[in-house]
Formats: structure tokens, sequence, C-alpha cells
């Protein structure tokens, strides 16, 4: 089964650490595109380009409002550690529109959820 955010995040790998994608007309609120939406297409990036497979954190600064069509997601490779990776991604129309910053690890043993 195939669910519209997926298709409306999809990636096609253009180069190293590059991604093309296109922003849709389906996730809008106000005057552009959700910034949840912007967020989950970046976090696709990310996670493809991450060695370790959880994604534990990421923030997103929103630089420019994000029209409607193409876009190219650039993913860098800031640090990697015996159990962590942190990762940069910027997603570009022409401009930077939106950047992220995102730590990916592994899972570890032992109590989960708050208060453990």
């Amino acid at each position: 089964m195939t669910y519209e955010l997926d298709e409306d995040t999809a990636l096609e790998p253009a180069g190293p650490g590059r991604w093309h994608g296109r922003v849709t007309g389906r996730w809008g609120i106000g005057g552009g595109p959700n910034g949840g939406y912007i967020a989950a297409i970046l976090a696709r990036a990310l996670a493809a380009e991450a060695a370790p497979p959880q994604p534990l954190t990421m923030t997103v600064h929103y630089v420019e409002r994000p029209a409607i069509g193409p876009v190219v997601a650039e993913v860098e490779t800031v640090r990697v550690g015996r159990s962590h990776a942190t990762l940069s991604a910027r997603l570009v129309q022409e401009r930077p529109v939106a950047v992220a910053l995102a730590t990916f690890g592994r899972p570890r043993g032992g109590p989960t959820g708050c208060g453990a």
C-alpha cells in the first residue's frame, strides 16, 4: 500500500549526497507548504544517507517559503562516532528554503519510555 505522504516525500538519487524531489500542493497551510511536510522531505534525505538506522533528533530552520515544484536535498555527514552520526541537509529551490541538523544512532538495550 502506498500512502500520499510516501509519494509526496519520495526522492530520487542525484549523486553523492544529492536527492531530487518535488514539493506538492497537497500539504499546504496558509500561503504555502506545511513545515512538517518540508521536514519530512528532509528526514527522508537524511535517513537515506545515515549509516546508523534510528533517527534520534532533528531540528529544522525554515529560511525561505518553499514553492510547489522541484527541490534538491543536499546532505552532508558532519560527524560519525561509534554509536551516532550527525548529518546536515539543505532543501534547495534556487536558494535554500530549509536547513536541518539530525543525529542518527543504533538502538540500545534496556528500558524504554519516559521515566523508565
